[in-house]
């Protein structure tokens, strides 16, 4: 158990940002599932009507899974980087290649979810 009291400014952020990270992390295995399921499942059948696989969850679609997806592994990442910021002072060297390369994989997912809301915006339109 923790005691806030002793611990510094940046110790209780890196805690409470480890906390959100393991809930991102249960959120990305719950998508995962729902994307699988929507896969390997082709019809419900409920007695009112049928329903097709995820749209049982309140309009959760495929390519609303994959932009979930992709933004709560932009969070997980910047998480991580913010953790590596805020110990940077008791960072070696050798540590800043890791910061530059947990950096350059921040921006491939930036990248990529905007690349694909761009691709979904033009798909769409057509």
């Amino acid at each position: 158990m923790l005691n806030l009291g002793q611990l510094s400014e940046k110790e209780v952020i890196l805690e409470i940002l480890s906390m959100v990270d393991v809930a991102l992390l249960a959120n990305l295995v719950l998508l995962i599932a729902f994307s699988a399921y929507d896969a390997f499942v082709s019809d419900l059948s409920s007695k009112a009507e049928k329903v097709r696989g995820l749209e049982i969850l309140n309009g959760l679609t495929l390519t609303n899974v994959k932009f979930k997806l992709l933004g709560s592994m932009i969070i997980i990442s910047a998480i991580g980087l913010m953790s590596s910021f805020l110990g940077l002072e008791k960072q070696s060297p050798t540590n800043y290649e890791m910061i530059v390369a947990q950096v350059v994989i921040h921006l491939t997912f930036a990248i990529t979810a905007l690349l694909l809301a761009f691709a979904d915006k033009k798909s769409d339109n057509h």
